[in-house]
């Protein structure tokens, strides 16, 4: 009977069995790469408190549990130090982060990248036949985002489904008309980041198939991956994504001919169906299909050159490397020529003249208006213009400051023309119609010297070192440019980041925190170039890893992309595929002829020989003990404290949505809120310290105090705000003038603050609230003349753009200056 099952078992099974198998594996891949992508836009969307709590308790279970904690000493290997030194130091941050509620979205999305590098750094097997499924889930995820940002910026398909995403708004901001998509997060960077990874990874794949199906696959989601990428078109994104592929064709090794024509084969159809279909995006009616029908068309086209193609081409060329070789010096040149505008159609050009008198020669057909606009370099990083001439565009005479960076020439056609050439009188060409690129390309590449973006990025990497002095040695705590930025700031920007991720983690855990990442990437790199020579399953990965490497490491110099929670699962996904694929383990392994247990007779007298010094080994021995459990244990540590502290929070949390009415129960609340909750207690201080005065009883009231003279010190653009009228309504005029200068001290360049400072004062000295209060009013005023003085200060001394007061906050100045 026996035999019989076991002959059972090993007979082959039947092709329509095999299919099915196949069919079930393709079925669950798919599955789980739209629940990966739905669970990482909620987290993007702020929904992320419940995803984060789940990797948690995964993270707890995985490293609680003895199979995982055995397996742990056998992988346990060089990136795994760095790594958790500097997600425990983060971590630590809470203490004297400068915003709880911030600290807590981004150390989330560090746990959850922690959560995916775990995943597959130490509970996946590592086999040829998971590693593809897991890099083909990676890829597949990638391609999903970038049919639903073409289909969110055309037919709208999908967009019930991602609506059901509580918060999520980012596809609202799917394209930017004559520009590009931006995509389903609303920041074509951070999308052109992801699909990038989408075709280094997708062109391993490629590499690496077994079967048929599995190259048409990796074929298809590299098409569509290059699709959105080449929409998105960030020029950082690009740049390092072309220094990337450069290195993965250099290390290709034998199989580089393979790998340079399936990146010809996924580049040239998708360039000419971007081509075609750019202009459709915005349009109404059945155009709006055409985005769809090209993604899917290139696929196909895609599909078709791996099936056909392939296997014809690439053997004569890899029979061949110094052709290829040759073939990477190959350089584009895009040529100019006349160009045809419909009536109303513009068109936007950059010159770099040298200042002086000029003019704008202009050859064409029929009638278009010039704007010509100049821009220095404080008015590149603040988006501001200097407007030299306006009119027709056959009479433009204009003179270009002396200090001018670039000169923009925007034309709008009157009527249908032809413009055949285009000069200035300084001999500068402005150019004018790109044949070889689709339109959003070369208006992105207009410019490119005096990039308002790039250079107003130099402005936050100086604000973020200015921060970062504050505290060099263990930084500001996660999130710090997000709440204290604003005090730095020579002009009025809004943003998250620092857009330069080494910056951003100086600023974020100091000096500490980016010796540890610096560590970390470095080993990544260290453990990748000495597995160059390995000849194993995973050769045709290695390169694919280090060029993902490079293009996640380069990007983040200048792009939010490791700070953005829909990246970081792709880029702590790549980390742990190199850290299972190519590390070496740091605990020695136990030889299997040594763990066997030894015969009875075999012992007695050997066990009374002399031992040899075993000092060395006994100091490896010892490392191999304690190294894989202080990792299981400060990683569990890490783990279970951040599990109860975010538990805590999301009951607090929940504990103040079931108070609906009654001082006493939403003072009961708050109280046991402020103290549970390690993130959001400042809003519950808050909260309580501005109902308060409603309370009334003395000893809400003496609470309410000290925690407003606390409060007082917090870098806010909105709590100093709130304790003005609070201090106003205690009858603390002292108090309210120190809140409002601190309040315009940390938001010095926000007119909005400033504006809505004074129009608090406003309301209790002139407006509603005037008399209802027994406050000094004469100290009050000659308050508010302070921080007017305050105000000329900044706009004198420190401020690019000066504040401008509103009508209300103007009335008052007025006033306490009669007074």
């Amino acid at each position: 009977m026996s035999q019989t099952t076991n002959a059972a078992r090993s007979a082959p099974q039947p092709n329509n069995a095999r299919t099915s198998n196949r069919l079930l594996i393709a079925g669950g891949l798919c599955l789980a790469t739209v629940i990966a992508c739905y669970a990482n836009l909620a987290v993007y969307a702020d929904t992320f408190k419940t995803v984060t709590l789940c990797v948690l308790l995964g993270l707890c279970l995985v490293f609680l549990l003895n199979r995982f904690g055995g397996e742990l000493r056998r992988r346990v290997s060089l990136p795994w130090l760095p790594l958790l030194a500097y997600l425990l130091l983060c971590g630590l941050g809470v203490c004297w982060a400068q915003s709880g509620k911030f600290f807590l979205k981004e150390y989330a999305r560090l746990l959850i990248g922690f959560g995916v590098f775990v995943a597959i750094a130490l509970c996946l097997p590592k086999t040829k036949r998971t590693v593809w499924r897991l890099t083909a889930c990676l890829v597949g995820a990638a391609a999903v985002y970038a049919a639903a940002s073409v289909d969110l910026a055309s037919l709208r398909l999908s967009a019930g489904f991602w609506n059901s995403i509580d918060n999520y708004v980012g596809m609202e901001n799917g394209f930017e008309s004559g520009t590009r998509l931006t995509g389903i997060f609303g920041n074509g960077n951070v999308l052109a980041g992801i699909l990038g990874l989408g075709v280094l990874l997708g062109l391993s794949l490629q590499q690496s198939a077994q079967t048929a199906p599995q190259r048409l696959y990796a074929a298809a989601m590299v098409s569509v991956c290059a699709f959105g990428f080449l929409l998105a078109f960030s020029m950082g994104a690009t740049a390092f994504f072309a220094l990337a592929a450069l290195v993965y064709l250099l290390f290709a090794g034998r199989t580089r001919g393979g790998v340079l024509l399936r990146m010809v084969f996924a580049a040239v159809p998708t360039f000419l169906l971007v081509f075609a279909t750019f202009s459709c995006f915005g349009k109404t009616g059945a155009a709006l299909a055409l985005p769809l029908g090209a993604l899917v068309l290139n696929a196909g086209a895609a599909m078709a050159l791996e099936w056909f193609a392939y296997p014809r081409v690439s053997p004569w060329l890899e029979a061949r490397p110094r052709l290829t070789l040759a073939a990477l010096l190959v350089i584009l040149i895009l040529v100019t020529g006349p160009v045809q505008l419909a009536q109303g159609d513009p068109l936007r050009r950059a010159v770099y003249p040298a200042g002086g008198d000029n003019q704008l020669l202009i050859d064409l057909d029929g009638e278009a208006t010039a704007y010509i606009t100049s821009q220095n370099e404080r008015e590149v990083m603040m988006h501001t213009v200097t407007v030299l001439y306006y009119g027709p565009a056959d009479e433009a005479v204009f003179r270009v400051p002396e200090d001018s960076r670039v000169v923009y020439v925007n034309l709008r056609a009157q009527t249908d023309v032809l413009i055949r050439s285009a000069r200035l009188g300084s001999g500068q060409t402005v150019p004018l119609d790109y044949p070889l690129l689709p339109g959003f390309i070369a208006n992105r590449l207009q410019g490119l010297w005096a990039n308002e973006n790039a250079i107003q990025r130099t402005v936050f990497f100086a604000d973020g070192i200015e921060l970062f002095r504050d505290s060099p040695l263990v930084g500001l705590g996660l999130g710090a440019f997000e709440s204290a930025s604003w005090g730095v700031q020579e002009f009025d920007y809004e943003t998250k980041y620092v857009h330069n991720h080494y910056i951003q983690v100086l600023l974020d855990s100091g000096v500490l925190g980016l010796v540890f990442f610096g560590l970390f990437a470095l080993c990544l790199v260290l453990v990748l170039w000495r597995a160059r020579r390995q000849e194993d399953d995973f050769r045709a990965l290695w390169p694919a890893c280090l060029a993902c490497l490079v293009l996640i490491l380069g990007h983040a110099v200048m792009e939010v992309t490791l700070s953005a929670g829909c990246y970081l699962p792709f880029a702590y996904g790549v980390f742990g595929l190199v850290t299972l694929c190519f590390s070496r383990p740091l605990c020695a392994q136990p030889d299997p002829a040594e763990t066997e247990a030894k015969p009875a007779r075999a012992r007695g007298k050997a066990s009374k020989a002399p031992r040899p010094d075993k000092s060395a080994a006994a100091l490896v021995s010892g490392r191999d003990k304690w190294l894989p459990r202080a990792v299981r244990f400060l990683a569990l540590g890490l783990s279970c404290v951040y599990l109860v502290l975010l538990g805590l929070n999301m009951i607090a949390s929940n504990n103040m949505r079931r108070q609906t009415s009654g001082y006493d129960a939403f003072y009961a609340a708050l109280k046991t809120d402020i103290a549970l909750d390690a993130f959001e207690r400042n809003d519950a201080i808050l909260s309580y310290v501005i109902n308060a005065p409603g309370r009334g009883d003395p000893d809400t009231l003496a609470r309410a105090d000290e925690y407003a003279d606390d409060l007082t010190s917090v870098r806010s653009n909105a709590i100093q705000n709130y304790l003005v009228a609070y201090y106003l309504k205690r009858g603390n005029a002292e108090g309210a003038i120190r809140a409002a200068q601190n309040g315009a001290d940390f938001n010095r360049a926000s007119q909005e603050v400033w504006n809505a400072l004074f129009t608090t004062f406003h309301t209790y000295l002139l407006g509603s609230e005037a008399g209802n209060y027994d406050f000094d009013r004469s100290r009050a005023a000659a308050g508010v003349l302070e921080l007017y003085e305050r105000m000329c200060w900044y706009n004198d001394t420190v401020l690019w753009a000066p504040i401008e007061l509103n009508e209300t906050a103007r009335a008052l100045v007025t006033w306490c200056q009669t007074q």
